[in-house]
């Protein structure tokens, strides 16, 4: 059954407007595989990464990011604004690249305007397997994320966020429930529990034990089990952090939010659920990157001129 506001016949469309492109990554990434087992007798120089992900007045630059020695495809973007609050890692949903044109995109591309590097990173070759367990399907993420930090740090970033969309984001969740970085301040986490995942990787007994500000952030069209998990996902944090009992609070207009705070600290967890919005946020694309923004400026910016 398809779920949310969108027909059989968009849905294949999208799928063939990416199917060559995620084609040509996994081209490029079996080809940088197999020229890293040669070079142990043979020393190659490694191809470009590919500039045709990006139209050409884009900001962004396609590069390899090294993980676990692989070399995986990434976009880092410098922020725009004349002002940087740090960077912020995007990894997408299930099979997305760097520069899925749902989500992934325009807030690669959105942020960088509002202050913030960002570092797209082609997400995990990862199929949800119900017979694996959890801990066996979120092993790549904590590459990903090591390498990326890295990557900012390199660039005397220190200052991350971490946005997480789909698969994603319950990922990151998992990472961020096990390991405490005092690089990573912030997670964003977009249209949580919408895949067919395995229950070990359900975010709620995970995002309760993350000691750093989250947005649950979802459309009201979005995927019928991205909705239905909502509460819990609130509701595991409320009681984890001893506050309202679990109550919601519910706002009118265009954002439906709720907001759970901790108790005796300034950690908070706040759940937005935009109006309107189908899972791939089509036409809200603006709301999204603006709501994202604005969160991250509160939560985690930290303003460095860099006139």
């Amino acid at each position: 059954m398809i779920e949310a506001n969108f027909s059989p016949a968009k849905t294949k469309a999208r799928l063939r407007s990416n199917v060559i492109v995620v084609l040509l990554i996994a081209v490029l990434t079996l080809t940088t595989t197999a020229q890293a087992e040669e070079g142990k007798t043979k020393t190659s120089t490694p191809k470009a990464p590919p500039q045709r992900l990006m139209e050409a007045d884009d900001p962004g630059v396609a590069q390899w990011l090294s993980v676990n020695e692989q070399q995986i495809v990434a976009i880092y973007t410098e922020e725009q604004a004349g002002r940087n609050f740090g960077g912020v890692i995007i990894i997408g949903d299930a099979a997305m690249h760097p520069n899925w044109p749902d989500v992934i995109a325009p807030l690669r591309r959105g942020l960088p305007e509002a202050g913030w590097a960002t570092l797209s990173i082609a997400s995990p070759d990862i199929v949800a397997d119900t017979k694996k367990q959890g801990e066996l399907l979120t092993q790549p993420i904590t590459a990903y994320i090591n390498a990326a930090v890295q990557l900012f740090q390199s660039k005397r970033i220190q200052n991350i966020a971490v946005i997480g969309y789909g698969l994603g984001a319950n990922l990151i969740a998992t990472y961020l429930s096990q390991n405490r970085s005092k690089q990573v301040i912030a997670f964003v986490a977009i249209s949580l529990d919408g895949r067919k995942i395995p229950d070990t990787l359900l975010s709620a007994p995970f995002l309760k034990n993350i000691s750093i500000p989250i947005l649950d952030i979802y459309g009201s069209n979005d995927f019928r089990r991205v909705i239905q998990k909502a509460h819990s996902r609130a509701n595991s944090i409320s009681k984890a952090r001893n506050r309202n009992e679990g109550a919601l609070a519910v706002s009118t207009g265009v954002l439906a939010h709720t907001s759970v705070e901790s108790k005796n600290s300034d950690i908070t967890f706040r759940q937005l659920k935009v109006a309107g919005a189908d899972h791939f946020f089509t036409g809200l694309e603006p709301v999204l990157v603006r709501r994202i923004g604005g969160w991250l400026k509160q939560h985690a910016g930290v303003s460095k001129s860099m006139k």
